[in-house]
């Protein structure tokens, strides 16, 4: 019984690890995003600024 209680331990733990790199990689992604959204951001309010002086 302690040989397969260990392989059900493995098992899981095996299954379960695609999820929390699922989740890691999803959290990267929304960071990337919210920067280059910021950059976006930044860059039209310079464009507007640039557009408006010359």
């Amino acid at each position: 019984m302690g040989k397969k209680a260990l392989l059900l331990i493995i098992a899981l733990c095996l299954a379960l690890a695609p999820l929390a790199a699922c989740q890691s990689m999803g959290k990267a992604t929304g960071t990337a995003v919210k920067s280059v959204e910021k950059g976006g951001e930044d860059f039209q309010k310079g464009y507007e600024e640039g557009k408006s002086g010359n």
